[in-house]
């Protein structure tokens, strides 16, 4: 009996988990009305970035006009949250020297959206939590792109204990529904 209740429960959580999925916003007031969590925000008006946030060390680029002009070229970069996060966002541009294709956005190995052209902002948010996100070039030319008000969430972690009294709350309903069988199986001897 209880093997079916710990393969019940192991089901229930593979099952939550294999619906990961990850939104993409293009405004950022609906970006941010469904962001769980503390949104931070990086408006690259200074050399000093968000304690934690950091590029790959092979990015070609910098803080420039109170943005971030940056090159992808052959190799994927990367932006290090140096926390975990479930969205980013950020203005983005790709189209102001029109020398590529676009920017793949990478979060946990899967491509989850293209930026190209200039946006006013480009965002996603994923039921999954990461600590960074790489970008790739689309195509074979490499691809400039400004970056400004970058913003992040970071992630509402659910306690360990809310699960634990979860799983408490199906073994007391499940003991108390056999215990109420065993009574009426009783009744009729």
């Amino acid at each position: 009996m209880m093997g079916k209740i710990y393969s019940g429960v192991l089901l229930l959580f593979v099952s939550i988990n294999s619906f990961a999925a990850t939104v993409i916003y293009t405004d950022k007031a609906l970006w941010a009305a469904d962001v769980a969590g503390q949104i931070i925000t990086e408006d690259f008006n200074d050399a000093v970035l968000v304690p934690g946030l950091s590029w790959a060390p092979s990015v070609q680029g910098g803080i420039s006009s109170n943005s971030f002009l940056g090159v992808a070229n052959s190799s994927d970069i990367a932006l290090d949250f140096g926390r975990d996060i479930t969205a980013f966002g950020g203005n983005w541009n790709t189209g102001f020297f029109g020398d590529g294709g676009g920017l793949d956005v990478i979060v946990a190995g899967n491509t989850v959206g293209t930026v190209i052209g200039s946006h006013d902002f480009f965002g996603i948010i994923s039921d999954t939590v990461f600590s960074s996100a790489a970008f790739s070039r689309v195509g074979s030319i490499n691809e400039t792109f400004l970056l400004d008000d970058l913003v992040f969430a970071v992630s509402v972690p659910v306690p360990a204990t809310l699960w634990l009294f979860g799983f408490g709350l199906v073994v007391l309903t499940v003991n108390a529904k056999r215990k109420q069988k065993h009574a009426l199986n009783s009744a009729y001897i």
